[in-house]
């Protein structure tokens, strides 16, 4: 017989402090769509992510930062921005 183990009640239980969000990204130039810019993540130093790398053609973003304190869509914007690239609206299906 297995026994489960309750766990305690927690009266005065802490609310769980929210996390900052980190996203390190950069702009790499596409292997597909004729090497349009495109946003990956990528590491600290500015190379890319070793799972993304068949996305991109180069290893090394163009330009590439950290942002905290902020969401994916801001933090991508706020990269574009800087880079001096305007976002093309997506294709309609």
């Amino acid at each position: 017989m297995s026994s489960k183990k309750k766990s305690p009640k927690q009266n005065g239980a802490k609310k769980a402090s929210k996390k900052t969000q980190h996203w390190s990204l950069g702009v790499f130039k596409s292997s597909v769509n004729g090497g349009d810019p495109v946003v990956c993540y990528c590491k600290r130093d500015g190379t890319v992510a070793p799972y993304l790398a068949k996305r991109v053609t180069t290893k090394k973003a163009s330009k590439h930062g950290v942002f905290s304190d902020m969401s994916y869509a801001e933090a991508r914007a706020q990269l574009l921005k800087e880079a001096g690239i305007k976002e093309k609206p997506a294709a309609a299906k």
